[in-house]
């Protein structure tokens, strides 16, 4: 269904009532298959909700360790490919787990 919407115009990155848009849904429901449907079909990746949580704070601060870990990964490449021969160190306290990059 989310294909056949988004072939025929829907917006990606609209947002509901709460600020939420389909990339923070799929996220807090652990729908990785989903996540990265969505982000290869243009989801804005540093969307805000109304608390301005970006798709990576909303699922730190949901804790929703293997979609924030996801988004990190996704995050490195962005950087590496951007921004070559700068090294980024990055770590949020996820539930006493580090996670360093």
């Amino acid at each position: 269904m989310t294909e056949f919407l988004i072939s025929n115009g829907a917006d990606i990155n609209a947002k509901g009532n709460d600020g939420n848009a389909a990339l923070h849904h799929t996220l807090y429901n652990n729908i990785k298959e989903m996540a990265e449907f969505l982000i290869s079909n243009g989801a804005n990746v540093n969307a805000k909700n109304e608390n301005a949580w970006t798709p990576l704070h909303y699922a730190a601060r949901c804790d929703k360790k293997e979609m924030t870990e996801f988004l990190i990964s996704l995050l490195v490449v962005v950087l590496w490919l951007k921004i070559n021969n700068v090294y980024y160190h990055f770590y949020y306290l996820f539930n006493n787990i580090y996670i360093y990059i």
